[in-house]
């Protein structure tokens, strides 16, 4: 459902929110004045499609300005790349330290919890 406000039939003309659709994850978005700044992750390169107030004129994506495009309805779109790929260090050699008691079949705690003996 679409509201319209001020008879204006634009559904967005005094929006005070903003929709974000496209990348894999938006982790927030700060409006200030004329600027847009998004922050979020993507797994492969992909659209971005932002309804905002018509006062927005720039957008960024984690930090870096990004190019729109105004679409016929309102919005602006951009096309996000993908992150570059991470190599991970190969590991040959594991060191750990067993600290689960838990795990051996003679393990009872049948008896009273820690919790209840020091901390009640």
């Amino acid at each position: 459902m679409v509201c319209f406000l001020d008879n204006s039939k634009d559904p967005i003309a005094d929006l005070l929110s903003v929709l974000v659709l496209g990348p894999y994850l938006v982790r927030g978005a700060k409006l200030s004045g004329s600027k847009l700044a998004i922050t979020g992750d993507v797994v492969n390169a992909t659209s971005l499609e932002v309804f905002a107030p018509k006062t927005v004129k720039s957008v960024t994506w984690n930090g870096k300005k990004i190019s729109t495009q105004s679409t016929e309805y309102g919005s602006l779109k951009a096309s996000l790349k993908a992150p570059k790929t991470v190599k991970l260090p190969v590991f040959s050699t594991w060191k750990s330290n067993d600290s689960l008691p838990e795990r051996f079949m003679a393990y009872d705690d049948s008896g009273v919890a820690w919790v209840g003996k020091f901390r009640l």
